[in-house]
């Protein structure tokens, strides 16, 4: 077998190092964004051992499944979390979008718009809370459009 990567022998020297969690989630980010599921998930898994609570994390970890179609029941799970974690309106209504993004990414769309209105009336309790990413989601959602980008 190869040797490991850099920042992955760093990690297994290292556990305990600050500097571990920027490492993993360097990795899990990268390997998300080069659409490998079995990596992003491997190192997500680790960071999230590590970090058990870090409903941000799980949110964007989530946002990135399902903007490059991996990992999708997983990213279901890890958003329905965060969105659990979660104690802050603001942070629940954002997680809520994730979640409703992943949902309509497995092909979900019902699930999705329920999951989306129910962030937008989080957000709709918040004063000054910005909403037109949420009425872009719901409109996505509703005309049943699948997520664009790079196939």
């Amino acid at each position: 077998s190869k040797a490991p990567e850099p920042v992955e022998a760093f990690t297994a020297k290292y556990p305990n190092s600050e500097m571990v969690r920027s490492a993993l989630y360097t990795l899990w980010r990268s390997y998300t964004k080069a659409k490998d599921g079995e990596h992003a998930r491997k190192y997500f898994t680790q960071y999230i051992e590590k970090n058990p609570n870090d409903a941000g994390m799980m949110n964007n970890y989530a946002w990135g499944c399902a903007e490059n179609g991996i990992n999708l029941d997983h990213a279901a799970d890890v958003a329905k979390k965060a969105v659990d974690l979660s104690t802050k309106d603001a942070d629940k209504a954002s997680f809520l979008d994730t979640y409703a993004t992943v949902e309509f990414a497995k092909g979900n769309t019902d699930k999705a718009i329920a999951l989306e209105q129910q962030a937008l009336d989080i957000a709709k309790s918040i004063p000054n809370a910005k909403l037109t990413e949420y009425e872009k989601s719901m409109a996505k959602f509703k005309s049943g459009k699948k997520p664009t980008g790079p196939q």
